[in-house]
Parts: structure tokens; C-alpha cells; sequence
């Protein structure tokens, strides 16, 4: 398993390439099955499990589900904690409210707080799950400065955050002597999505942001790491490829289902004849070998389904790949 590195507030936090996600953990994805799916995340080298204060709240009675799933297992670990390495994160609207921002700081200082006696333990990278563009960074970096201080949170990230204005939040930051944003989170995968058919694929939210053509050149001008959600593009490559599987519903389907992504699977299936990995395999390593410095978030329902996703790390593909995948972009 190869790492990646976000910079702390006093030392580098070193990541797997592979990060757990773990959206449905405790509801969906029963306790014991969510455990057993860790345990296998584990043993195969990675080291990073993604939550968020948000995950389960769509279930009548599963109001911080997958946090505290996460919290037991690590709570297990007893002494070894400190070898894992546990992200959430807050300031998400509510489910039934998607038209009322959570990014003030009052909110968002409450959502650490629950995520905090959720946990039982210290967050390692805690991101800011939605962004509001009309809140001032001023307004919202000084909340996380206490909770660096103490030790309770040791990096900060921003997910579904523009580019321009994760840069405007650390410039205030730098000036202010605050902890900036080290990480992104941000959705990202070998099947292009550009904003539209993001949104389309995500029921119109349109609070979310992809690696889209002018996000890309912005990334790849500095050395942000980010971590990439939807990774295997809900499996488009490895599904449409074998013949074997359907899309999880017709939004995304038709969202996935353009001519570009037609032309990358077609690059796709001939790679992985020549290389003898799977189509899953190689989508997730375009992400983990890239020249941004990229983790691929993974979600699965069964523990064996880990396998393949956790090979490609080991895997860097060749620059021809990555220049036959630009060619048409």
C-alpha cells in the first residue's frame, strides 16, 4: 500500500491511498457487517476511515450512525489508535432541508461537538462537508482554532469547496495565523462527470463539487492532496465492460452514459487486456497514480469486494494511459 501525505498542524498525517468510506455503516450496512468490512480494510494495509456527522440521518433512527460504528471499532483498537487515522466530517444541511446552509460558525462548531462525543476519540482530519459561498472565510476558519489547539482535531479539510476558495480561506489563514484547509475532498473518478450531469447523478444537489475541467487545472497547478468520492463512478467501467451489473439508478446511469466516458472505457478495456487487471481496478488506479496527489474513497457492502479496490494502489499506470484518457478531454 503506497501513502499519501496531509500536512498536520504539528507533524504529516501519513494516508492509505485507499480510504474507507463508510456512508451507510449502521444503517444499510448492519453493525457486525460494517465491522467485518473494517477488519478486511485493515489486514489488506489501508489506515484511513472516512465518516461524516450527516451519514445516516436519511433513516428515522439512524442519527450519526456510521460515527459511531466508526468510534466503537477504533475504541477496540485500544492502544493501536494511534495507527488509524479517522476523517468526518460537518457543517452539512440538513436531509430534509437542502435549501438551508449549515456553514456559519455556530453550526459548525456544534457539529464538531457531536462528532467529538460520537467518536469517543480525537479526529484526525475533520472537513467541512458543504461550502456557502456568500459566508466569509473570516467567519468560519477562527472556529477550528481551539479544537487544533487541544489536540481534538489535528488537520482540517474542505469538501465540495471550489478551488478558489479553499485558496482564499488559506490566504486569510497564513495572514491570521490559522491552520488552512490541507486536504479537498471532492468527487472525482475516471467516468467525467461535469457539473451538470453531477448534479444530475446526485438528485440536483447543486451544494457539490467534481474535478471538472477548470477544477483540474487548478489542481494540478499546486499540491493539494485530495481525496476523490464516487471513485469507481458507481462501477460504470467494470459493469458496462463485463456486461454484468446495473447503474444504482436511471439519473446516474444517464449522467454516466456520455461520449466521452464511451471513449475512456473503450482505452479502459483495451488496458486492462494488456495489463490483466480489472476494469475496477485499473479506474481506481488512475487516481492513486496521478501526478495530484490523489486517495480513491471506496465503499462497499462486503468485505471481499475489498480485494480488488485495494490492489490498485500497488498498480502506477503507464503515461501513455493517462495520455490517450487526456486526448479526448
Amino acid at each position: 500500500m503506497r501513502f499519501l501525505k496531509v500536512p498536520a498542524a504539528n507533524a504529516e498525517i501519513e494516508v492509505s491511498r485507499i480510504v474507507l468510506g463508510t456512508t451507510y455503516f449502521g444503517t444499510k450496512i448492519p453493525e457486525d457487517k460494517s465491522y467485518a468490512i473494517i477488519d478486511r480494510y485493515a489486514e489488506l494495509g489501508g489506515n484511513t476511515i472516512d465518516t461524516a456527522r450527516v451519514y445516516g440521518d436519511w433513516e428515522d433512527n439512524g442519527n450519526a450512525a456510521s460515527e459511531r460504528v466508526c468510534g466503537n471499532w477504533l475504541r477496540g483498537l485500544g492502544k493501536d489508535r494511534s495507527k488509524f487515522i479517522l476523517a468526518t466530517k460537518g457543517g452539512h444541511y440538513r436531509i430534509r432541508s437542502r435549501n438551508v446552509s449549515r456553514v456559519n460558525p455556530e453550526d459548525i462548531k456544534t457539529d464538531i461537538e457531536l462528532s467529538l462525543e460520537n467518536l469517543n476519540t480525537h479526529i484526525d482530519i475533520y472537513f467541512l462537508h458543504r461550502d456557502n459561498p456568500q459566508m466569509p472565510v473570516e467567519n468560519i476558519m477562527p472556529v477550528f482554532d481551539e479544537y487544533i489547539r487541544s489536540g481534538d482535531i489535528r488537520a482540517i479539510g474542505a469538501s465540495n469547496w471550489k478551488r478558489e476558495r479553499i485558496d482564499e480561506a488559506n490566504r486569510f489563514c497564513r495572514e491570521n495565523g490559522l491552520q488552512p484547509f490541507t486536504v479537498s475532498e471532492i468527487q472525482w473518478s475516471l467516468a467525467r462527470l461535469d457539473e451538470a450531469n453531477l448534479a444530475l447523478a446526485f438528485g440536483g444537489d447543486p451544494t457539490l463539487c467534481g474535478m471538472e475541467a477548470g477544477e483540474y487545472e487548478k489542481y494540478t497547478a499546486g499540491d493539494l492532496p485530495v481525496f476523490c468520492f464516487t471513485s469507481i463512478a458507481w462501477g460504470f467501467f467494470g459493469k458496462y465492460i463485463s456486461g454484468k451489473g446495473t447503474m444504482p439508478s436511471e439519473s446516474i446511469r444517464k449522467a454516466c452514459e456520455t461520449p466521452e466516458n464511451f471513449r475512456r472505457m473503450e482505452i479502459v478495456r483495451r488496458w486492462s487486456e494488456k495489463t490483466g487487471l480489472s476494469p475496477i481496478t485499473l479506474s481506481v488506479a488512475y487516481l492513486t497514480g496521478h501526478r495530484i496527489p490523489a486517495a480513491a474513497l471506496v465503499g462497499c457492502s462486503r468485505a471481499e469486494q475489498l480485494d480488488e479496490l485495494m490492489a490498485a494502489p500497488d498498480y502506477i499506470p503507464d503515461p501513455e494511459f493517462y495520455h490517450e484518457i487526456a486526448a479526448g478531454s
